[in-house]
Parts: C-alpha cells; sequence; structure tokens
C-alpha cells in the first residue's frame, strides 16, 4: 500500500530532496494552501491564481479521488524526467 509521496528534483545548482510524507499530510496541505488563496486580493492575482481559486472546489475533490486511488497501490515511481541537467523524481513509498 502507498502511504507516503517523496518528490526530489535535482539540478546542476541545486538539490531539493523533500522527505517522504503520508499521502493525508500533502492533501491537507495543498488543500490549505488552494483554500488560502481567497485571501490575496483579487487585484493582486495573476491569471493562473485567478484560475486556481476560480476552480477551488473542483482541484480539492480531484486530489481527493486520487490520493484515495493511488493508496491501494504498490509502491511505484510515479515521475521520472530527466535532461542533460536535471532530473525529477516522484515516488509513492
Amino acid at each position: 500500500m502507498a502511504n507516503k509521496i517523496k518528490i526530489l528534483v535535482e539540478s546542476k545548482d541545486q538539490c531539493v530532496n523533500l522527505p517522504a510524507i503520508p499521502l493525508k499530510v500533502a492533501y491537507f496541505t495543498l488543500k490549505t494552501g488552494i483554500w488560502s488563496m481567497r485571501f490575496i486580493p483579487e487585484q493582486d492575482r495573476d491569471p493562473q491564481l485567478q484560475q486556481l481559486a476560480k476552480h477551488r472546489d473542483c482541484l480539492c475533490a480531484m486530489l481527493r479521488t486520487m490520493i484515495r486511488d493511488l493508496k491501494p497501490m504498490e509502491p511505484f515511481r510515479m515521475i521520472e524526467v530527466e535532461t542533460e541537467t536535471e532530473r525529477v523524481t516522484i515516488d509513492l513509498l
């Protein structure tokens, strides 16, 4: 069962290796970020933030469904992107 998500971003200049965090914690962190966008005044939002704020409820529902569907799966590498100078991996543990 996949219980945690681990993210690694490496580039020539720096490396971001986030520790494995439980899927529920990742969901609540993203949900809190999406929810808190309503406190940013509309005139200060760029067009992408406007779209995220407009579809806030749909995004939260999609995240909840995605985590529910990923939880029963065995651990696997969800994303692996590699270029000459950069590498990004997202693993479900």
